[in-house]
Order: structure tokens, then C-alpha cells, then sequence
């Protein structure tokens, strides 16, 4: 199954083009995952049901669940995430900083399993 998050106008285009649809489906999709942030393929709601259907037999969103978020006070949010389709061994964690550190930042943590406090 293949992610769709992460991908390019151009290789979501090359999913769309299996599916017989045309580019502008690529570029809905596309905007639906990075500037609505949509999840899932079922939020997507300016594709019909039939297409979102034959989209989700071969693609998804993203294979990251968060397993846990905790908010700090000053608007930091550590995340504990593990794919579904089991390809890391442990659980992940990253650290998204508030925006008075500079631009927004994302930090993978350096080790794998960590334990979250």
C-alpha cells in the first residue's frame, strides 16, 4: 500500500493515472494533505465515494498513528508515534517547539523506545 503523505504533485499524479482519474484528482488530493491536513482518505470529501473507495485499496494517508501527545505550558507537544504497518521496532517520538523559538520545529528523537515522562 503505498503512503501518500510525503509524496510530490508528480507521484500522486502517477497514482491517479492507475486509477484512470484525471490531474486535477492529484492536485485535490494533494491539497486535501498538505494544506487541509486531512488524515484519511474518507475526509476528502470533494472526491466522490467510488474514487475514495478504489483510493483506498491501493493508497493511504499516512502509515504514522500517534500512540500519545502531551502539551507543556509553554505550547510545546512531544509526540509518540508508531507506524501501521510495523516497519519501526519501537515507538517513535519527536518535539514539535512553540513558534516564539523560531520557526515552528519538528525534532525526531535521537533514540528509539525512549520513554516519554
Amino acid at each position: 500500500m503505498k503512503t501518500l503523505a510525503g509524496l510530490t504533485l508528480q507521484e500522486i499524479e502517477e497514482i491517479t493515472d492507475k486509477l484512470h482519474a484525471s490531474k486535477f484528482r492529484a492536485r485535490q488530493i494533494h491539497n486535501w494533505i498538505y494544506l487541509k491536513s486531512a488524515s484519511h482518505i474518507d475526509e476528502m470529501t470533494d472526491l466522490s465515494a467510488k474514487f475514495r473507495e478504489e483510493l483506498k485499496q491501493i493508497a493511504c494517508v499516512s502509515n504514522v498513528k500517534i500512540a500519545r501527545k502531551q502539551e507543556s505550558a509553554d505550547g510545546t507537544i512531544k509526540y509518540l508515534a508508531r507506524r501501521t504497518d510495523r516497519m519501526w521496532p519501537a515507538l517513535r517520538s519527536g518535539v514539535r517547539l512553540p513558534p516564539f523559538f523560531g520557526e515552528a520545529a519538528r525534532l525526531p528523537s535521537a533514540r528509539t523506545g525512549r520513554r516519554m515522562p
